[in-house]
């Protein structure tokens, strides 16, 4: 519809030129600019206007129709080479969304299997004995859990360059700026919502680890206090039974050498 409209008001255009051109042509007169004379003065005369070309006109007509022509096969031409070009961007970007949403789904099964593990972690930290060798380990592994969440981050921080990097190679397009941004923003708001949702799964993750290490670790110091001061209690028993002991046996002695000496007298 829109081709044809083009049509016919080039062809009202060819026509007003046409007709523009008889019109000035018409309005030339050379006896136009002279003074007008009496009859009496000059005998009158007939005068004949000069005939117009008209084979001239017809092939001003024929190569301003053949310019038309060209200039809509043109147009046709570019128009279709300027939908082929959007299919291809759609098509990109298509194949774009759909390497994020793989890379975002990954992301979160990598964060889900963390989580496991940080669950076992934390069973662990509750049924294993308290020693100072099994804190440290723990402490370690947690150390590694948190190194992996940075490095999560990183992966999610890397995806939403990428991301914004798209964004701002689809803004560069001068056609069809409308339905591309409509298009880009959506996916810019699905992206953003799956990031924050796994940065949040993480950071929840990597707090409940500490927050449980936390606890197992202070409980490992209280036990291990309660062991140090009942062992302590123990070795002051072990002295003062040791001492009264010594001294029991000093009493034996002297009764049993006092015993020896009144059995020689």
């Amino acid at each position: 519809m829109a081709i044809f409209n083009k049509k016919s008001k080039k062809k009202k255009n060819h026509d007003d030129d046409y007709e523009e051109y008889y019109d000035e042509y018409d309005e030339y007169d050379e006896y136009d600019d002279y003074e007008e004379y009496s009859d009496d003065e000059f005998e009158e005369e007939t005068y004949e206007p000069p005939k117009k070309s008209r084979p001239e006109t017809s092939n001003k007509r024929e190569r301003l129709d053949n310019t038309m022509r060209k200039q809509e096969q043109e147009a046709q031409q570019e128009q279709v080479a300027v939908i082929e070009h959007l299919k291809n961007e759609n098509q990109q970007f298509q194949k774009e969304m759909q390497r994020q949403r793989t890379m975002a789904e990954r992301l979160k099964a990598e964060v889900e299997n963390k989580q496991q593990e940080i669950d076992q972690l934390t069973m662990r930290l509750t049924s294993s004995s308290k020693s100072k060798e099994t804190i440290i380990a723990l402490e370690e592994q947690v150390k590694q859990a948190e190194n992996l969440r940075i490095q999560l981050d990183e992966q999610l921080l890397d995806e939403r360059n990428k991301c914004i990097e798209t964004e701002k190679q689809l803004r560069q397009q001068d056609l069809m700026k409308n339905q591309i941004a409509e298009v880009l923003m959506e996916a810019k708001e699905k992206a953003q919502q799956i990031i924050e949702r796994a940065t949040i799964e993480a950071d929840r993750t990597v707090e409940a680890a500490r927050h449980e290490t936390k606890k197992a670790v202070s409980e490992a110091s209280i036990e291990l206090k309660m062991i140090n001061q009942e062992a302590a209690n123990y070795h002051t028993r072990i002295l003062r039974l040791q001492s009264e002991t010594s001294v029991l046996m000093e009493e034996l002695l002297s009764k049993s050498s006092r015993l020896a000496d009144q059995s020689l007298e």
